[in-house]
């Protein structure tokens, strides 16, 4: 796997591009400029031997806005575990 910007998708024209959404994947014509992209390939799936390849692209931002939503939570789940005493569990 390759992760790189936009421009490394230059040097593979027939993989098919997919965006990565919250929602799921869709196939898609082309990245947007602030997009990541992942290259994949793996050796032995094309039908005449060769490497084949696919592409990924997602907006990094809602990575991290994902993320954000599990950090709260496990810092929201620390704080109460925190509070808990021995005899909560009596």
């Amino acid at each position: 796997m390759d992760v790189r910007t936009k421009s490394i998708m230059d040097g593979f024209p027939k993989a098919k591009l997919y965006h990565l959404y919250i929602e799921g994947i869709v196939e898609t014509e082309s990245a947007r400029d602030d997009d990541v992209v992942l290259v994949t390939y793996s050796e032995d799936s094309n039908e005449d031997g060769g490497p084949h390849f696919q592409r990924f692209c997602f907006d990094i931002g809602g990575v991290r806005d994902v993320a954000q939503l599990h950090i709260d939570a496990l810092y929201e789940l620390d704080r109460y575990v925190s509070r808990l005493r021995k005899k909560d569990f009596e």
